[in-house]
């Protein structure tokens, strides 16, 4: 990613997803690319869809969600904060700041899938969403409510209504 951003100016650069109970939030939360971009990177967050790679971290699989919304919280925290302590379920930091620091207060997260939260919570705390696929009836609409308050949080839907685009894809 340091070589698109040293290479363009002007595109957005983005992750699809880091798995946030697998990683350090102090690596994570380090905000190299974005400096490097001028302000563009775009990180999608997860809370990982592969139970058996959470054993290698001595992580249970079953609290990912609950590591997840940790996580988050504790990367805008570094994010938005200089020598404030910081500590969370397996780490702190102490008598230090995070460096570098985003260009902005702080990096857009963008949930993939529902990373084990709730479509309230994806709205409140995220920049974005990542998912695949359109569930129908009222699970589709339920998804459509929190695109819509995404865009409106975000300021990307400021007209009346919302063109929903889709693809369908064949074998």
């Amino acid at each position: 990613m340091g070589f698109m951003a040293a290479h363009t100016s002007k595109i957005a650069l983005g992750t699809a997803s880091i798995v946030l109970p697998l990683r350090n939030p102090l690596h994570t939360a380090k905000a190299a690319v974005d400096q490097l971009s001028n302000g563009r990177l775009l990180l999608g967050v997860a809370s990982g869809d592969r139970p058996v790679e959470f054993p290698a971290f001595n992580i249970d699989p079953e609290k990912r969600g609950e590591i997840f919304r940790e996580r988050v919280e504790v990367i805008r925290r570094l994010q938005r904060t200089s020598f404030e302590h910081v500590s969370w379920s397996d780490g702190e930091l102490i008598g230090a700041d995070l460096v570098p620091k985003p260009t902005t207060n702080e990096i857009p997260l963008f949930v993939t899938g529902h990373s084990r939260q709730s479509l309230d919570w994806i709205a409140k705390h995220g920049c974005g969403w990542i998912t695949r696929g359109l569930p129908s009836g009222k699970h589709f609409m339920a998804n459509v409510e929190v695109i819509c308050v995404l865009a409106k949080r975000t300021g990307l839907l400021e007209a009346q209504s919302l063109r929903l685009r889709t693809s369908v894809f064949r074998k």
